[in-house]
């Protein structure tokens, strides 16, 4: 099913990870704003947290942000700038790649009862060589025979800033294409990317990427209530949440003649 032209998706990510941004995910599920939440497994609060989002069932789609940087006690976590390296230099074993793929989504299984509706990553670790192999193998071993899951690309159809651009070139362009071949659905635009200063004025870049959203793009969010600690974007949660939650937000989607909506229908997992 093709998204029709005022669709686009609102994702929240890092949902499990502090009791803050859980809270400002469940508060904007509770309003109907968000259209995907975006799990991180490996937090020692996911099978708590997992058991939240029965409540809405139905009503967004629950995605798996695959990690391998985000330091939980399970696993090892990498610094992005060296997991890069590196995964370019093909230094990142293809086993252990596998493992933590594999066991990650397994873990969504355990405690939502379904795979994925989608997937990403955690600082966009999905996209990088090793990592997106091991992704799209295990892909097709988890999703034999069914319809595979959506997968997040971050990909802008025009210029959104350098660091998105940047964000794009370190693999986005690549998964791009390694999707398509296999014939996975991926969103057609992204937005979302931002310096992540608090003061910043949020509601102009919302606008602006609106205005310019391609018909099933999705737009990247990161909101939580105040208060995080071992989160270094606490300070900007707040500011998008307040935003995301207030009558300028949908005030701000009718003026761009855009509506927030699910992934269009197709995946296995789909509720």
């Amino acid at each position: 099913m093709e998204p029709t032209a005022d669709e686009f998706i609102l994702c929240a990510d890092d949902y499990a990870q502090t009791a803050e941004i859980d809270a400002g995910v469940v508060a904007l599920l509770r309003l109907g704003r968000l259209t995907a939440v975006s799990c991180l497994v490996e937090s020692p609060r996911w099978p708590a947290a997992a058991g939240v989002l029965q409540e809405f069932t139905g009503r967004a789609d629950f995605g798996l942000h695959l990690n391998f940087t985000q330091p939980f006690a399970e696993e090892r976590a990498a610094r992005l700038p060296l997991l890069t390296l590196r995964a370019y230099l093909r230094a990142l074993p293809e086993a252990e790649a596998n493992r933590r793929v594999a066991a990650q989504i397994e873990r969504f299984v355990r405690h939502v009862g379904r795979l994925p509706d989608f997937i990403d990553g955690h600082r966009h670790v999905h996209q990088l060589p090793v990592i997106r192999d091991a992704l799209l193998r295990q892909i097709a071993h988890f999703w034999h025979g069914k319809p595979p899951p959506w997968v997040r690309v971050t990909v802008p159809r025009r210029f959104r800033g350098w660091k998105a651009a940047l964000i794009a070139e370190l693999g986005g362009h690549a998964l791009a294409r390694r999707l398509r071949a296999a014939g996975i659905s991926c969103n057609t635009d992204f937005a979302g990317v931002y310096a992540l200063q608090p003061g910043m004025f949020y509601r102009p870049l919302v606008q602006i990427w609106l205005s310019g959203l391609a018909p099933g793009g999705l737009l990247m969010t990161h909101p939580g209530m105040a208060g995080g600690r071992d989160d270094v974007i606490a300070d900007v949660r707040p500011q998008e949440l307040e935003y995301f939650s207030s009558e300028a937000f949908l005030q701000d989607c009718r003026g761009a003649g855009k509506r927030p909506a699910r992934f269009p229908a197709g995946g296995e997992g789909r509720a």
